[in-house]
């Protein structure tokens, strides 16, 4: 299915939007770049250098700050930090719009300030690696094909939107049962968004410390105990291997522990507080401990790391 002549307003270029922009503007694609962290930019082109695996990529794409935005028709791609989604949300239910919503980030409950605007949402579970800036580039790269669903709406458009988004580079595949391939990866996400960043080290701990991996596997079991209570069925087992397969492949930096280093706002209310906010919610309530504690302990760090003593 060619889906070349839809426009593509891809909101955010970090890590994820901006080697998407790049290799869709490559396939020909038409792009457009909405930057949220300067919301005032005026349109004009973009060079986006991103590093793949067997080389690299240079290209200009069309881009506009928020703000300057005035036409949201088309597909709208979410791939800003979540904690920017409720602002991100009204200026978008502000404007007219006549294509779906695919939310690309982690977490529970980041599709919510988007509800009740777009008549269709989709959301993505994305196995890749990606980091960098705009200035020194980023280094990009696709571990395997990221499941992409219906989250409401109807399931029509999706697979024009799994055409008009895959590259070679940055593969999308249908996923029917979207809500547990999330709940899949938030649980990998809050044993590694939080382990590492308290012990200040790389995502490969688990690989190298017995220490870690049983404690992966306690976190691991509250979450998945929290999932079977709320009729998600995932294996405990599963998300270990998950776990380990990512830890023996990489000694990158968590992006929360990122994060907290350059005193920024963490995704850490969208893991392991979440769980913890379902958990009290459900009747009976129920709770995890320890999720919860070291998902708490995060978010201090977080906290201290932005007072203006830390910041370098």
């Amino acid at each position: 299915m060619e889906c070349q002549d839809d426009k593509i307003l891809i909101m955010g270029c970090g890590a994820v939007g901006a080697p998407l922009a790049a290799l869709l503007t490559e396939a020909g694609r038409k792009v457009v770049v909405v930057r949220t962290s300067e919301p005032d930019l005026s349109p004009r082109p973009l060079l986006l250098k991103v590093r793949l695996p067997g080389r690299s990529l240079g290209v200009e794409v069309e881009s506009v700050g928020l703000s300057r935005l005035d036409d949201s028709n088309g597909l709208i791609v979410v791939a800003t930090k979540a904690h920017f989604n409720q602002r991100l949300a009204g200026v978008l239910r502000a404007m007219p719009t006549d294509g779906p919503l695919v939310i690309l980030q982690n977490g529970l409950g980041v599709e919510r300030p988007f509800l009740g605007h777009f008549p269709e949402v989709f959301r993505a579970v994305l196995y890749v690696t990606g980091e960098g800036t705009l200035a020194a580039g980023f280094e990009f790269g696709a571990v395997s094909p990221s499941p992409l669903g219906l989250w409401s709406g109807t399931s029509t458009k999706l697979p024009k939107c799994i055409a008009t988004l895959s590259t070679d580079s940055f593969p999308f595949v249908a996923e029917p049962e979207i809500e547990t391939e999330v709940w899949k990866k938030v649980i990998v996400n809050c044993v590694f968004n939080t382990v590492c960043p308290l012990l200040e080290t790389d995502n490969g701990v688990f690989a190298r410390e017995a220490t870690a991996r049983h404690l992966a596997r306690e976190l691991v079991d509250e979450g998945v105990a929290l999932a079977g209570a709320m009729g998600i069925v995932i294996h405990g087992d599963e998300l270990m291997e998950k776990i380990q397969l990512i830890s023996r492949g990489s000694d990158k930096l968590i992006s929360t522990l990122q994060d907290i280093r350059h005193g920024r706002e963490t995704e850490i209310r969208f893991l392991n507080l979440e769980l913890a906010r379902l958990a009290l919610d459900l009747q009976p309530s129920t709770s995890v401990p320890k999720l919860e504690l070291l998902g708490r302990i995060v978010e201090l760090k977080a906290e201290v790391s932005r007072r203006p003593e830390f910041i370098s």
